[in-house]
């Protein structure tokens, strides 16, 4: 038996199962992938651009506080069990991208439009976008009028602990409640 041949076709498959797996990310991060509404999600991404930023101060103790890694590797992390970080383009997309489409295929949806916000988008644009149009609980919209709500300061004025808890409650603000557990 032959195994430098066996060995060779045994590559050959391999490098064929990558580049498949590989061609159908493209095609769904693609303009052809048809259950993403690609007009509404053009829309969200220059909305996010034109957006104002945070304040530097804020962004700068954020980023002390919280490992920002982009979605790629946050899916290598969670795949291989690596340290934990968060991107904050998980979660930008909402219902209306998808249309009425089943709740397993949003769930694929979802991660395929994180990687495309992620293509589209720095970690600092995400990051801004979540952190203002978050909901914060009892009706607070923003980090800006949390900041004010919950600590009685202006962004710039907020420690990292404070910064900390109101990014876990962009995740969850029911379970990441500062009132009921500070």
């Amino acid at each position: 038996m032959n195994y430098k041949l066996i060995i060779k076709r045994i590559a050959l498959v391999l490098m064929g199962l990558f580049s498949l797996l590989f061609l159908f990310k493209e095609f769904l991060l693609s303009e052809l992938n048809p259950a993403v509404d690609h007009g509404i999600f053009n829309g969200q991404v220059e909305e996010i651009k034109n957006m104002e930023s945070l304040p530097d101060i804020f962004i700068q103790k954020a980023d002390e506080v919280v490992i920002f890694q982009n979605y790629n590797k946050q899916i290598l992390n969670e795949v291989f069990s690596f340290s934990k970080g968060w991107c904050p383009c998980e979660g930008l997309e909402n219902q209306g991208l998808f249309g009425a489409l089943p709740k397993s295929r949003i769930l694929l949806n979802s991660k395929v439009m994180s990687l495309k916000f992620q293509r589209e988008l720095t970690i600092e644009q995400c990051f801004t976008y979540k952190m203002t149009e978050s909901d914060f609980g009892y009706g607070i919209r923003g980090v800006k009028n949390a900041a004010v709500y919950y600590f009685n300061k202006p962004l710039t004025e907020l420690g990292k602990a404070e910064i900390y808890a109101l990014i876990q409650m962009t995740k969850n603000s029911r379970r990441f409640n500062i009132q009921r557990s500070p």
